[in-house]
């Protein structure tokens, strides 16, 4: 693979953070893709960054759709007569549960007939305290 499809890639994997998609859309095969990533250890690192961008902006994106909104247009009889302000609800839930796991995302009870005690581990933080 030649150096300007590497430079293309590394580009829209910033605004579209899925290899396959982008490789589709060059025409560029899985195989070829993943030999160029193995052998060119600045090119993977390249990759990786723009991927994280990538997924920064989308974040950016949740974000703005959950707290400022967007507007969407509202219909008549046909005819676009005014608009309205809507949020994600849904989105603003995730983000809190994401930045916030003990605040947001108090666990699970979990109660057994017998009184038996079941030890669960659950990994929310991103470290693995086991």
């Amino acid at each position: 693979m030649d150096q300007a499809t590497k430079d293309t890639i590394v580009a829209m994997l910033e605004e579209l953070p899925n290899i396959t998609a982008v490789r589709k859309l060059l025409g560029v095969k899985r195989t070829t893709f993943y030999s160029a990533k193995e052998a060119d250890p600045e090119f993977a690192k390249a990759v990786n960054a723009a991927k994280e961008d990538g997924y920064d902006m989308m974040e950016a994106e949740a974000h703005s759709r959950a707290v400022n909104g967007w507007q969407e247009p509202v219909w008549y009889q046909g005819e676009e007569v005014g608009e309205v302000r809507r949020y994600s609800d849904s989105l603003l839930k995730f983000l809190l549960t994401h930045c916030k796991p003990k605040k947001f995302n108090p666990g699970v009870k979990v109660s057994l007939g017998d009184g038996e005690t079941v030890k669960f581990v659950f990994n929310v933080g991103g470290t693995d305290n086991g």
